[in-house]
């Protein structure tokens, strides 16, 4: 993975512009990011025809900054089912950073300001198809367990299936399916939502699509507005694939 050139910059940003601002209308945002930072942008090969960029928020740096120092220092705040606990977590982090807001303005700032891109580019042509990966969508409350609350799509939501470094990475118990760092997901997500054959899923205006990576099923499910170029990750679930069955030969004569 190498940082974009500056011709490349130019060639993606008026298309991150236009789709951000469609979508900050269509969201009925009073204010939204449009302009992307060249040092926080970057493209590798995803196949012999195929590029993908990967675009940074300027927020992005939390996932380092609160996030991994949060599992590190506070493990107890995470697996209890409560997603208001991670949040919490973090929102310690940042304030010895100097986070001068409380902590319902820091849960809007993650779910609003922290967000990866993924754009293709096969050949010559960048696709307007852009995949959005946000840390979280928002926050509901548990049906079942009132006071309790979920994540609600996004990498946080996606974690709840895995482990980070043999710690609980969001509100479920440890998984067994283990992570060295939540970016790690990008690369899996990534080849599944461009290679992976599209279908219906459940929901509404949602879409899965599985790929096997590195001795797993990944199946990525995924929320696309009709009249917008810019898909969610709702959730990446991850499923040992079976090993083949090999019967004694012997055993057939």
């Amino acid at each position: 993975m190498r940082e974009i050139t500056i011709d490349e910059y130019y060639e993606l940003t008026p298309i991150i512009k236009k789709e951000m601002i469609e979508l900050g209308k269509h969201e009925r945002k009073n204010s939204y990011q449009v302009q992307m930072s060249k040092g926080n942008s970057y493209v590798r090969d995803l196949d012999d025809s195929t590029k993908v960029y990967q675009i940074y928020s300027l927020g992005f740096s939390v996932v380092e900054q609160d996030y991994q120092k949060a599992v590190k220092e506070t493990p107890e705040c995470f697996g209890t089912g409560n997603a208001k606990d991670v949040v919490h977590a973090m929102f310690v982090q940042a304030q010895k950073r100097g986070w001068a807001w409380d902590e319902k303005r820091y849960e809007e700032y993650l779910s609003d300001e922290v967000f990866c891109l993924l754009l293709f580019k096969q050949g010559k042509e960048i696709s307007n198809n852009i995949l959005r990966i946000d840390l979280f969508r928002y926050l509901k409350e548990s049906q079942t367990n009132p006071g309790r609350y979920d994540f609600v799509g996004g990498l946080f939501h996606a974690l709840k299936h895995f482990s980070l470094n043999g710690r609980c990475a969001s509100i479920l118990p440890n998984q067994n399916v283990a992570l060295y760092d939540i970016e790690q997901l990008i690369w899996p997500i990534a080849n599944a939502f461009y290679k992976g054959p599209w279908k219906r899923a459940q929901r509404s205006k949602t879409f899965e699509t599985s790929i096997n990576y590195l001795g797993k099923r990944y199946t990525l499910i995924f929320f696309k507005e009709d009249d917008s170029n810019v898909s969610f990750v709702n959730t990446v679930i991850p499923n040992h694939l079976e090993r083949p069955c090999y019967m004694n030969r012997s055993k057939l004569l």
